[in-house]
């Protein structure tokens, strides 16, 4: 018998069955009495002399039987246990049928082994009826049963289903978001007195009026959960819905639980299983018109003694509100227009009053808004206007806007007017649309992208959805492959699974975001590279986590990014090599050079007489030598940076400062300059040496181009400064200053642009390559007249912030 027959029906057809069945049983027995009163007599020769009681294979069939009557009987408790247990399963006669006829069965198995010692056949063959009876009313059950049993849905089936309810949910989680209107959801429990109403979901709108924990919300009374239903008398609104099933819609004025007056819009919607209640606080607009109404009204009644005051301030009242303000007559001629109104449809207050309203709205619909108009004047009310539609007015210019417009009523001596407060929601419509708009190519752009999008609905589950994108940037068909974790699992890269999935693990234990680059495997087989960013989305009301991501092909980026290096390596070999042979060819210039400084030595000890023409030949000699000897020191020095060893500690600049200082100003007969030196100079991870040519370098430079106009010193300054990047050292001269044209240069090796002055045109270039050595950077701000100021930038890293 099929689950979906009724009760009633079923009692009667198995208490027709039950008195049909006891008949037929009585007739048979009556009719084969002589053979039923023999039924459990043994008097035919037992099954064992068929096996001629030979023990292996007597027992071999013994032992058969009973497992397989065990099994029998195990069976159909499983199967009754089963249907006790879930009340809602169907197709439940086809489990009873089974379990009966399974039983019969091991009855029949179970007289078998009787049957060995005893021959009571027709006890056996009685039993072997029965289970033929029970079989045939099985297969008549699933013969009947069968077109049903086709429309069960396949699992894969019910996956799409899922899926399609999981995007209908985010949909409605999204709306239930952006709503710019409360909504909730209330569920009926019971019926008649006894009916309770709870509450099911809201948005953050309707949050703000809970009187209890969000947690706590869901599933309470709805007028202890939000204190706003008893005020609204929502549960009579409830009621009304539940009984005529009509859509309950209308405005509401009510004072709240703390005694405040609030005026809501509201439309109340009953479904299936719920109610759905959407409302919008009017209350700052209805007290701003019911504010202005009691002006007006309190200023038509003192009109008769002061008109003109009064008018002046009805006037100013209308003037000074936000919203445009029209007043109409019971005529439908308008009276009066604010300011805001005039800019809102562009006409000035003397081109509307005395017209009528319906120069205001459109053209097509303006014989029936004057129907409208006059029946609202035969029953005026506080009201919108027109809330289940969407209103348009008309400028001057002819063109169409949409508008909000709030309807209240007064009365005058002169007669009934009525106060349209009217709002532009040009802007706010547009924004709507924009939103859509925006929505609408984020779908394109999933669907016809090179971007997959995937979402794991609950990281607990491996079941995932991959967007049409997500299949085609991997080669394969959509649905080709399963949208599950283990199946991503197995398409990263061997050397990309832990670092990927470690990163996913953080992002879900509270990281919120990950971004990362990793190899998967498309369907030719051939890795690429991808971009792949996700983000996790805590759920607490669900009590899961899920997440939102997308991945890039990037497999170009790499490529080129492996060019570029390959490129790099190239060119770093070429300036070893360069760095090497400058090495080899100074120290090579070296030892001749040191043989004739020697030799002019020996000439100059010789001497020669006063005014000797060739002594002064050796004195040009000697300073030529030694300037190269110098120009060679320093493409030693520059060809050391970055390959001889070095000592990287903790170094206090402002010592080095003073130990550069000491020497220059005393060395060079610089004394009498001024040398300003800051507070607070950096501690730096450096080598001592290193910092020293820096500073010596820029110091000695200062000294030698920042002297003043009468040559005789000059000012430089030595500071620091320091933001989220590292910190700064600077040397400040007030000299002749640098073009701007030429900064550039002064850093390249031989570059000098003052050939008068003593020097190599190595140290800058010196100090560029130190810098560079440290990750950081040299740099100049200068003009003609108005000094030099250089900079060495050290990155953070090498910013010892705690010392000094």
């Amino acid at each position: 018998m099929d689950a979906d027959t009724p009760r009633h029906d079923r009692r009667v057809l198995l208490a027709g069955l039950f008195v049909s069945a006891t008949a037929l049983v009585l007739i048979v027995l009556y009719a084969f009495r002589s053979f039923f009163s023999q039924l459990f007599d043994a008097d035919f020769m037992p099954h064992g002399h068929c096996y001629m009681w030979r023990p292996d294979i007597l027992w071999l069939h013994v032992i058969s039987d009973s497992l397989v009557t065990l099994s029998y009987f195990a069976i159909p408790v499983c199967l009754v246990f089963l249907v006790k247990r879930r009340r809602g399963l169907r197709f439940r006669g086809a489990f009873w049928l089974f379990s009966l006829f399974i039983f019969f069965c091991g009855c029949t198995h179970l007289l078998e082994i009787y049957s060995v010692w005893q021959g009571a056949y027709r006890l056996t063959g009685m039993m072997k009826l029965a289970t033929g009876l029970v079989s045939v009313a099985t297969a008549i059950y699933l013969i009947r049963a069968m077109p049903q049993l086709l429309r069960i849905p396949l699992p894969k089936e019910m996956r799409a289903v899922q899926d399609r309810l999981g995007e209908r949910e985010r949909l409605y989680e999204t709306i239930l978001k952006a709503g710019v209107d409360g909504f909730l959801t209330i569920e009926k429990r019971g019926e008649g007195d006894t009916a309770r109403y709870l509450l099911s979901e809201f948005n953050e709108v309707a949050a703000q009026e809970l009187a209890v924990d969000r947690e706590q919300a869901s599933g309470m009374d709805i007028e202890l959960a939000m204190p706003l239903a008893r005020s609204l008398a929502l549960k009579a609104d409830l009621e009304e819905a539940s009984r005529t099933g009509r859509t309950i819609a209308g405005d509401r004025l009510f004072a709240d639980e703390e005694g405040k007056e609030r005026f809501f819009s509201f439309r109340l919607a009953p479904t299936e299983s719920l109610f759905v209640l959407f409302y919008l606080d009017r209350t700052e607009i209805y007290q701003t018109e019911a504010a202005l109404k009691r002006s007006l009204e309190e200023k038509a009644s003192e009109a008769l003694m002061r008109s003109d005051i009064n008018a002046a301030r009805a006037q100013a009242a209308i003037s000074a509100a936000a919203n445009g303000m029209l007043i109409v007559d019971s005529q439908g001629k308008m009276v009066q227009a604010n300011t805001q109104l005039q800019l809102i449809f562009g006409y000035a207050e003397s081109e509307l009053v005395g017209r009528s309203v319906e120069m205001l709205v459109p053209e097509q619909v303006r014989s029936g808004h004057q129907g409208l108009r006059e029946n609202y004047h035969a029953h005026p009310q506080t009201r919108a206007m027109g809330p289940e539609r969407q209103l348009e007015g008309r400028r001057k210019d002819g063109s169409l806007f949409p508008v909000e417009v709030g309807l209240n009523p007064f009365e005058t001596p002169e007669g009934r007017f009525v106060i349209a407060s009217v709002l532009d929601v040009s802007e706010r419509i547009a924004a709507r649309r924009a939103l859509e708009e925006s929505e609408l190519r984020f779908q394109q752009a999933v669907k016809g992208g090179r971007v997959g999008i995937w979402h794991w609905i609950d990281v607990e589950s491996p079941e995932q959805w991959w967007s049409d994108s997500f299949y085609q940037v991997l080669g394969f068909e959509v649905g080709e492959i399963e949208a599950h974790a283990d199946t991503f699992r197995e398409l990263l890269h061997p050397e990309d699974r832990e670092r990927t999935f470690d990163l996913v693990s953080r992002c879900v234990a509270g990281e919120d975001a990950f971004a990362i680059d990793y190899r998967i495997k498309r369907k030719d087989g051939r890795y690429r590279w991808f971009y792949g960013a996700g983000v996790a989305v805590h759920d607490k009301a669900a009590g899961r986590t899920s997440m939102i991501g997308s991945m890039q092909d990037i497999q170009f980026r790499k490529d080129a990014e492996d060019q570029v290096r390959s490129a790099k390596e190239a060119v770093e070999a070429k300036n070893r090599e360069m760095e090497e042979m400058m090495y080899a060819v100074s120290h090579d210039l070296k030892s001749p050079l040191v043989s004739i400084r020697g030799l002019i030595q020996i000439l100059q000890a010789r001497g020669g007489a006063d005014g000797d023409p060739n002594q002064d030949f050796v004195q040009r000699i000697d300073r030529l030598a030694s300037h190269m000897g110098d120009l060679i020191t320093d493409l030693l020095e520059m060809s050391r940076v970055g390959h001889a060893s070095e000592n990287i500690e903790s170094v206090r600049s402002a010592d080095v400062v003073e130990d550069v200082l000491q020497g220059l100003l005393t060395k060079t007969g610089h004394s009498n300059w001024e040398v300003v030196v800051g507070k607070d100079l950096p501690v730096l991870r450096v080598d001592r040496k290193r910092l020293w040519q820096l500073l010596q370098n820029l110091i000695s430079n200062a000294l030698k181009y920042g002297t003043n106009e009468n040559g005789n010193g000059g000012r430089i300054e030595i500071g620091s400064a320091s933001d989220v990047r590292g910190v700064t050292l600077f040397v400040r001269d007030f000299g002749e200053g640098i073009e701007i044209e030429q900064q550039e240069r002064i850093f390249q090796v031989f570059k000098r642009l003052n050939t008068k002055k003593e020097g190599t045109g190595v140290g800058l270039a010196i100090v560029k390559k130190i810098m560079e050595h440290y990750e950081g950077s040299v740099t100049i701000d200068s003009a003609l007249g108005q000094g030099s100021t250089f900079s060495l930038h050290f990155p953070k890293e090498r910013w010892v912030r705690d010392e000094g």
